[in-house]
């Protein structure tokens, strides 16, 4: 049986989101990655790169568990227009992953 981790949910529970995934291994097909400014506040969502949630130890983990399947945005925030900041959120991980790659 494999997961789905929702990140947001996760680092919302109190848990160390990085640990889980680990946890997780070969268990893990899919990962959904949204930033918050509060680890505790639904309401908090920002664009990723803007919040806590530790952008660039998930990516390393994922790295170190030769990670395969996708990791989606979810964006839910700023409905009116949602594409600015979905772009800044992808480019923000696009970077994490070029600056671990050189």
């Amino acid at each position: 049986m494999g997961l789905c981790m929702d990140l947001g949910h996760s680092l919302r529970t109190g848990a160390d989101v990085v640990k889980e995934l680990a946890e997780a291994g070969s268990r893990l097909l899919d990962v959904h990655i949204k930033d918050l400014e509060s680890a505790t506040e639904k309401k908090s969502q920002c664009d990723v790169g803007q919040g806590v949630m530790p952008v660039v130890a998930i990516f390393r983990q994922l790295m170190k568990m030769n990670y395969r399947g996708c990791v989606n945005l979810e964006y839910e925030i700023n409905g009116d227009n949602p594409v600015p900041g979905m772009l800044h959120s992808l480019g923000y991980m696009r970077g994490v992953l070029a600056g671990m790659a050189g």
